[in-house]
């Protein structure tokens, strides 16, 4: 809130401004702070780890186009599963690396031909404008192949226990975490809830990208 006053107002205030009220009203018992996100930071490790799983025809995202990285074009997703409670499926999440913009699907299980039938779902309307996917290594995108040849995209795979390499994915994971906490049953969600959720990430200026939201940068920047 601070950096978009900074940026779209004759004012601004301090972030500690900000934080001020909310933690007198915790010290009294209100529950404002209840509605901050926490975020704990990514787990990295020393090193790459080699794949051994078993997804047929993986392309490491080693092999990725230097553009995807440089972030200067729309079209670049990443992809995530982003489970609810045990056996209440999950929610499937589709995030532009440069604009962030967010896409929100539930699915009914991690089976990989209903998650491929997800993601091209998903993308259908913008079937040809989509560059490149980059994906975990979970089974549930063990039908990677089909995805790439219905949207004509290229699909790679970031190298395993390293979230950090989509991380505008499991930044807007954990954003959307304060709408669907850990262990919500998915499968009661509504679509409506689902949209509602969307809009709001898609609204949300956002630091890394200078206090803009994705919906400013998609419909002003799109070439």
């Amino acid at each position: 809130m601070a950096g978009w006053l900074g940026r779209n107002e004759t004012f601004s205030i301090s972030h500690e401004r900000i934080y001020q009220p909310i933690r007198r009203d915790r010290d009294r018992g209100g529950r404002l702070h209840t509605h901050l996100r926490q975020q704990q930071p990514p787990k990295r490790v020393s090193s790459k780890t080699a794949y051994r799983g078993s997804i047929p025809h993986r392309v490491s995202m080693d092999d990725r186009p230097d553009i995807v990285d440089e972030k200067t074009r729309i079209g670049d997703g990443e992809v995530d599963l982003m489970m609810g409670r045990h056996g209440g499926g999950g929610l499937l999440t589709l995030v532009d690396r440069t604009t962030r913009v967010t896409r929100i699907e539930p699915v009914l299980s991690k089976q990989a031909d209903h998650v491929a039938d997800v993601i091209i779902r998903a993308l259908s309307e913008i079937k040809g404008q989509v560059h490149t996917l980059t994906m975990d290594n979970g089974n549930e995108f063990a039908q990677h192949e089909r995805v790439a040849k219905t949207l004509r995209a290229k699909v790679y795979f970031a190298h395993p226990n390293c979230a950090w390499e989509r991380g505008a994915n499991e930044n807007t994971n954990g954003l959307l975490r304060q709408y669907f906490p850990k262990g919500t049953n998915v499968k009661t969600i509504t679509q409506a809830n689902i949209r509602r959720a969307e809009d709001r990430l898609n609204d949300r200026p956002r630091k890394a990208l200078e206090f803009r939201s994705p919906n400013d940068i998609f419909q002003h920047d799109k070439p």
